[in-house]
């Protein structure tokens, strides 16, 4: 899932000033940090829905098995 992530949303941690002067030099550096700041946040969020994922994956496959023990119990007493 990072991988795919990764190539949808290219990495933002420079952004080039359009110009010398102080203000375009000062807004650079804060969208550089805001997109380093992005990018943290972003890879913290793919790495908590993969563990979600995997928490629903094991969940369904306990009700599968929790069912299939059920029906075998229903169908063992003639229902």
């Amino acid at each position: 899932m990072a991988a795919a992530h990764a190539g949808a949303a290219p990495v933002v941690s420079a952004v080039v000033p359009p110009a010398a002067d102080p203000v375009s030099l000062e807004a650079a550096a804060v969208f550089s940090a805001r997109g380093t700041q992005h990018s943290a946040a972003a890879a913290k969020g793919v790495e908590v829905l993969g563990r979600a994922g995997t928490g629903v994956g094991l969940a369904g496959t306990n009700y599968a098995v929790g069912d299939a023990a059920a029906a075998s119990t229903y169908l063992g007493a003639g229902g």
